[in-house]
């Protein structure tokens, strides 16, 4: 997303994306601690998670996947949530039942995914879709992962499927966002009703 503000400061309804994904994880019954990792890309985004007290990490801007497991292994991590900030519609419920699933699972990481479907009834556009066991299935932003395990080049994963149309709002495009804003109005004509 191309723009004046950096993405996780784009507000949707009266709290910025960041402000709505650090809510949800508060509202976990099972997140201990939560840290923002943050490249130079974004200072205003760090500058913001320090005056709302989380603790920030800068890390190198590599990408996503070298920046979490740098952020990882800089902080010794053991079992390890990582959120996309661009979930503005994540809740401390839909968390709780992913840290579950992996605890469940045995495995060293697990992904939550929706089935591509759903993307299609919000009128978004999934960047990645994979074929899971004949199912066509797009991840959501939302992993856990063993943190002792990062640097292995293959983890088995465990997969948590989420049919929810707030998941899929992964704001990725204007349009994303957009759309976004659109169902927050929505929502909240529907509860003032």
């Amino acid at each position: 997303m191309k723009g004046i503000e950096e993405k996780l400061l784009l507000k949707i309804g009266d709290k910025t994306m960041l402000e709505r994904v650090l809510d949800a994880l508060s509202q976990s019954n099972l997140v201990g601690h939560v840290v923002v990792a943050v490249s130079a890309n974004a200072p205003q985004t760090a500058l913001m998670a320090e005056k709302l007290h989380v603790q920030v990490l800068g890390t190198p801007g590599a990408g996503y996947v070298s920046d979490m497991r740098y952020a990882i292994t800089e902080l010794h991590l053991g079992e390890t949530l990582v959120v996309s900030a661009d979930l503005p519609f994540l809740a401390g419920d839909v968390v709780d039942r992913a840290i579950e699933a992996f605890r469940a699972s045995g495995k060293p990481s697990l992904s939550v995914m929706a089935p591509a479907s759903v993307y299609e009834k919000v009128g978004s556009k999934p960047q990645h879709v994979f074929q899971i066991h004949g199912r066509k299935l797009v991840p959501i932003g939302l992993n856990l992962v063993n943190g002792k395990r990062i640097n292995e080049s293959e983890l088995d994963e465990a997969l948590l499927e989420v049919d929810s149309k707030e998941l899929v709002l992964n704001v990725n495009a204007p349009s994303d966002y957009e759309l976004a804003k659109q169902f927050e109005r929505t929502r909240r004509m529907t509860a003032n009703e």
